[in-house]
């Protein structure tokens, strides 16, 4: 009798996984370049991770399943940069001192590109705004217009993707240390193997010793539990394949945390997939922006300021996707001067500006 109730939950299991199943890369969905092709394809216990690369619109973009998690532009690549920096000093923090080595590839694949610093992924611009908004780093480092090339930042990033967040940070922070934390060890070894920009980075070290990248394979929350390390800036980036945080990552307990794990001062910044308002009749994301919110504050983190980002198409929605920040010492006048500073995207209609969470909780619209 067990044996048979075991056997039919297996049978019901497996219907079940087969039916709900996420799709796999597809190349010829409407809309999406026609040139497109797959340079890598690799399969984990946690997702399916692919690089598609389309030169004729000049990305190349990773894919868990059939959900883009991040692109780069093709152009200018690591090369074009590397000559600019050797004519040009405020880039010559991305010149290799070495020959790096090609790519991985197959013998018989195609050639592969070359990504630089531009992302394709609108968000990832905002994640330099963590560091600008520490007083203590900029402080430390002279604090004029050009201090973030002195910026000495030491910053988390939970979640790898395709690596160009990564990469924003290392382009604009020349003397930060960057941490990854991801739990995937196949997202990092492609990565690895397939974006000589990042290889690079991370065999180097800057004068006093301070690693430039580190990967670290592991689930975010241990890593951060045994609190080996502070960090300036912990930026949460972590989606499954199905472009959902995972659970535990937002959680009052998680959120502390990463308090515990920052300096004074120090600011955490986390994409949140969500909405000021039901996107459709019945939807929640609005629920999502909430929730992560309630559970910062809980957390400790008192000062909490949601950012609109605005993919600037006919049809974007401002309140589409949001990028939560909140530090536990953060003066409620640092999010306007980061606006005068550049870094956030314009604003085109009240719905979209810039909220400040008060300790009750109530919004009130940003002065």
């Amino acid at each position: 009798m067990k044996a048979a109730l075991a056997a039919a939950i297996f049978a019901v299991a497996t219907l079940l996984g087969v039916a709900f199943r996420s799709e796999p890369h597809r190349l010829d969905r409407i809309g999406r370049p026609s040139d497109q092709r797959v340079l890598a394809h690799r399969d984990s216990s946690y997702t399916s991770s692919a690089w598609v690369a389309s030169p004729g619109a000049g990305t190349l973009e990773l894919r868990f399943f059939d959900r883009i998690q991040g692109g780069v532009r093709l152009a200018p690549s690591w090369s074009d940069l590397a000559r600019l920096g050797r004519v040009d000093a405020r880039l010559a923090h991305l010149v290799p001192d070495v020959t790096p080595e090609p790519s991985t590839r197959r013998a018989s694949g195609p050639t592969w590109p070359d990504p630089g610093t531009l992302p394709t992924t609108r968000y990832v611009n905002l994640f330099p705004l963590g560091v600008l908004l520490d007083d203590r780093v900029m402080a430390a480092a002279g604090g004029g217009s050009d201090a973030r090339r002195e910026a000495r930042a030491e910053i988390l990033v939970v979640g790898l993707g395709s690596g160009v967040g990564v990469a924003v940070l290392a382009h604009h922070f020349p003397q930060a240390s960057i941490t990854v934390a991801e739990i995937d060890r196949a997202v990092v070894e492609l990565a690895q193997l397939h974006y000589p920009l990042l290889r690079w980075l991370a065999s180097r070290r800057h004068a006093d010793g301070r690693p430039r990248l580190r990967f670290v394979v592991e689930d975010a929350r241990r890593f951060l539990s045994r609190g080996d390390h502070r960090f300036d800036l912990i930026v949460l980036d972590a989606y499954s394949s199905a472009s959902t945080i995972p659970s535990h990552l937002m959680t009052r307990e998680f959120y502390a945390e990463c308090r515990a794990n920052l300096r004074d001062g120090g600011v955490l910044l986390s994409n949140v997939i969500a909405s000021y308002t039901p996107a459709r009749r019945g939807g929640r994301k609005h629920l999502v922006l909430g929730g992560a919110i309630r559970a910062m504050q809980e957390a400790g983190l008192a000062h909490v300021h949601d950012v609109p980002v605005l993919d600037g198409g006919p049809r974007s929605r401002p309140t589409a996707r949001a990028t939560t920040s909140c530090s536990p010492r953060l003066r409620h006048s640092a999010p306007r001067r980061a606006l005068r500073a550049g870094s956030a995207p314009r604003r085109s209609s009240p719905t979209s500006s810039s909220r400040e969470v008060g300790p009750s909780g109530r919004r009130v619209r940003s002065r």
